[in-house]
């Protein structure tokens, strides 16, 4: 209540709590979470999951009940990519093939809650391209890190604002206790330039480049200077992340102390409340529910770049607060890359886009809803 009347967004509230909810003492992660997709997401019903494994558990849990009826979901949590059974030793695919085991039954277990109409977002990373196993550049190989490389799912990296930041807002907290700011260009969030994390994002080890991205990333790979040594890094794997939001400087109200937080788990609900919006608009014109969206989300871009905000300044080759700086990682350039993916949303322009998609690919859409239709029947039914 506090953060709703300081900020003036509308009145929101998380209807439904899953799993094993502890309310006190509230914890920073979780209350970024339903802060900013709440206040991202006007209008939109919240609820709340907590699951006591890792991805593997999780979406085998979430497949095996029939009331769950989420159409997004927003995940603030990753891992090295390679070190997934670090996590999650005792799961089956650990147990029988180690990590790429892991990450290849998680990615089947993301594509059914796609089919089943479940938009999935997970947060990029906060330690760059060589991630938090790998703060103090040790390696020269980047880390990506998992969920985000899944290709089944929107990854989301974060941006701050430059140097042109122009300060205001109407917000009461904004009038009293906080500098607030309404507008300025967007970079790279990252440690050497003032943050506290920097943007995640790079190349999947095991899940190939999917279709939906294959112009977008080719074209970033054909750049000069942008990308750390071919040996690096694995130019033919999912590129992450997909979009951005802003990540830096985030208001929360915890626990009755005002904090200042920064993260791609600041971006990733913020970028799940406009995919909510987005969904709500489809679900007002009769259309289906958004599912898996990287294709729609790519298609629009294609259809109208300036759906996105391109980002074109920074890096991701620095760590988080007060860890290392490496020499390699990626470079921010014009359309994709591995830093923001395709930028930040422009909302009106992004509905419009996603529409005029839509309406141009209409019989194939038919096509492709009858095989959701399909698939859907091999899940439990939603409530």
């Amino acid at each position: 209540s506090t953060f709703l009347s300081n900020t003036g967004v509308p009145s929101f509230a998380v209807e439904k709590h899953f799993g094993t909810f502890q309310q006190n003492p509230p914890q920073a992660e979780s209350t970024l979470d339903v802060q900013y997709i709440g206040s991202s997401g006007t209008g939109a019903t919240n609820w709340y999951y907590t699951s006591a494994g890792w991805m593997y558990s999780f979406t085998e849990e979430f497949l095996s009940k029939s009331e769950l009826g989420f159409d997004v979901i927003s995940m603030s949590y990753g891992w090295s990519e390679a070190d997934q059974c670090q996590i999650s030793p005792g799961s089956a695919p650990c147990s029988s093939g180690g990590s790429s085991a892991f990450v290849a039954a998680v990615n089947t277990n993301f594509q059914k809650l796609g089919a089943a109409g479940v938009t999935l977002l997970a947060a990029s990373g906060d330690a760059g391209a060589h991630g938090r196993t790998d703060l103090n550049c040790a390696s020269g190989q980047t880390h990506p890190g998992f969920p985000a490389a899944s290709p089944y799912l929107t990854a989301v990296g974060a941006t701050q604002l430059a140097g042109d930041a122009k300060a205001g807002g109407s917000a009461p907290i904004c009038q009293s206790q906080l500098q607030c700011a309404i507008s300025g260009s967007e970079i790279v969030s990252s440690t050497s330039t003032g943050s506290l994390i920097t943007s995640g994002g790079g190349f999947s080890l095991y899940a190939n480049r999917p279709a939906y991205q294959d112009a977008a990333v080719k074209a970033y790979l054909a750049k000069s200077g942008v990308t750390p040594p071919s040996s690096d890094f694995n130019s033919a794997g999912r590129g992450y992340p997909d979009v951005a939001a802003l990540g830096h400087s985030y208001y929360i109200e915890l626990d009755g102390q005002v904090q200042g937080v920064d993260g791609t788990s600041a971006a990733c609900p913020v970028f799940a409340g406009v995919l909510s919006l987005l969904n709500a608009h489809r679900m007002k014109a009769g259309k289906s529910a958004l599912g898996f969206a990287n294709p729609l989300l790519y298609a629009a871009y294609a259809a109208d770049p300036s759906a996105f905000n391109d980002i074109t300044q920074g890096d991701n080759k620095c760590t988080q607060s007060g860890a290392a700086c490496c020499s390699t990682g990626y470079t921010a350039t014009a359309g994709w890359d591995a830093t923001t993916g395709l930028g930040t949303p422009n909302f009106a322009k992004l509905v419009a886009a996603a529409d005029a998609v839509t309406a141009d690919a209409a019989p194939a859409e038919s096509m492709v809803q009858s095989i959701i239709d399909a698939l859907k029947g091999l899940l439990p039914s939603r409530a």
